[in-house]
């Protein structure tokens, strides 16, 4: 380990630490609302009990209502992350229960004795000094309501909630800050004019700013460009030349959105001026590693982005060193877009063995990597070398995505 790593790490190993820590893929602001919309075929309970567990550990308390036929499910899901879930229950930090004990009292949907449930168990977390309530409404098909998902939107809609006998005077919009909303539903069985319907009345009656969440549409976003799906995509390393003119950022984008859509952390490495960073710091899970010419030492600019000096690359490979320490073989995805950079300030040769030394760590079938290359900057020599290191190729340019090289790995 150089001197300058080593250094790094001992003067800022608790911050390296966070820093290389994945961030939540659900990861909501105080008093935010989503909507996220998911098919059987989405692993729902691997995002919903990550962000149950993280909330826990936070100080939060828990309300999650669920479809009856997932009891055990959440309960096994819930199970893995090292807490007792009984515990839990026990002393109040979280609430179980299906839609069917939450809503429908002696079979007829009783949404008043259901706000007022909630409503309660929002001003006792607030007198027991919890944090936040992250409320999570997973409403499934509506099969609860013999699919009329209206009903649950005059629930959803009912003015009760704003009804000062039960509304703490002090916070009359009890969704902010301290409560974090979340409603999950499967729209997978649902009439494309139905879940438009939805979707839009959702935004008409939302009197607080609402994200929506499609995992539906990202699960294969980038994938499928590629004529794969994403159990195919895992674990490769693939090779995107692009033309600087272009959108490229968009491919990168895909890339990344079904990364999250399938709850796994994305590390991006690249130049600080790249445009990666301008056009995807919006989302929060990523972390970026950020090289610069102009700076001699690390330094932490937000608590998702370090600046690395581009004339140690030795540190780089620390950083991804760290990270696939952090959960051994779990799924990660990174996007590399700092090739050029290096083949500028290192030369061919050290670039080669540097681009090795990554794919070497990069080795899990489960760790998936884009690597960018401004390919039209160099010259045959150093395209053909920097090609042969790669099994999966693509271009990205005026006429759009190109498939050069595709393994035939599954």
């Amino acid at each position: 380990m150089s001197s300058l790593v080593s250094l790094f790490r001992r003067k800022k190993g608790s911050v390296v630490a966070n820093l290389i820590k994945p961030s939540p893929i659900l990861k909501l602001n105080e008093g935010e609302v989503v909507i996220l919309t998911y098919t059987q075929a989405t692993d729902k309970l691997k995002v919903l009990a990550t962000y149950i567990a993280e909330g826990i550990k936070n100080g939060d308390r828990i309300f999650y209502v669920y479809p009856h036929e997932d009891n055990e499910k959440v309960r096994s899901a819930l199970s893995m992350y090292g807490f007792n879930v009984d515990t839990c229950e026990n002393n109040g930090t979280l609430y179980l229960g299906s839609l069917t004990q939450h809503f429908m009292t002696d079979g007829v949907f009783n949404k008043e004795k259901a706000i007022r449930l909630k409503i309660d168990f929002w001003i006792e977390a607030k007198k027991r000094g919890y944090k936040h309530v992250r409320n999570i409404e997973d409403v499934g098909d509506f099969s609860f309501l013999e699919g009329k998902w209206q009903t649950y939107l005059d629930y959803w809609d009912d003015p009760i909630w704003y009804d000062p006998q039960w509304t703490p005077p002090t916070n009359k919009y009890l969704y902010i800050p301290f409560i974090m909303d979340i409603t999950t539903i499967n729209v997978g069985s649902m009439e494309k004019e139905n879940l438009t319907a939805l979707l839009k009345t959702f935004r008409r009656i939302a009197p607080y700013p609402v994200k929506f969440f499609d995992f539906l549409e990202d699960a294969n976003l980038f994938s499928n460009l590629m004529g794969l799906d994403h159990r195919r995509l895992a674990g490769q390393k693939i090779l995107l030349e692009f033309d600087p003119a272009s959108n490229y950022e968009t491919i990168v984008e895909s890339f990344v959105k079904e990364a999250l859509a399938n709850v796994e952390p994305v590390f991006i490495f690249a130049h600080n001026k790249s445009i990666l960073h301008e056009s995807l710091s919006r989302y929060r899970a990523i972390k970026f590693f950020l090289t610069s010419s102009l700076t001699s030492s690390p330094k932490l600019t937000s608590e998702n982005e370090v600046l690395l000096p581009l004339s140690y690359p030795a540190l780089i490979l620390d950083y991804l060193n760290q990270i696939l320490e952090t959960q051994v073989d779990m799924p990660f995805c990174f996007a590399f877009d700092i090739i050029s950079e290096l083949l500028q300030s290192q030369g061919l040769d050290k670039t080669h063995i540097f681009l090795c030394q990554i794919l070497e760590m990069l080795y899990s079938k489960k760790t998936s990597a884009l690597f960018l290359f401004n390919s039209g900057a160099h010259e045959s020599q150093v395209l053909s070398n920097i090609r042969r290191l790669f099994n999966n190729q693509l271009t990205f340019g005026k006429d759009g995505l190109k498939i050069t090289k595709i393994s035939q790995e599954s």
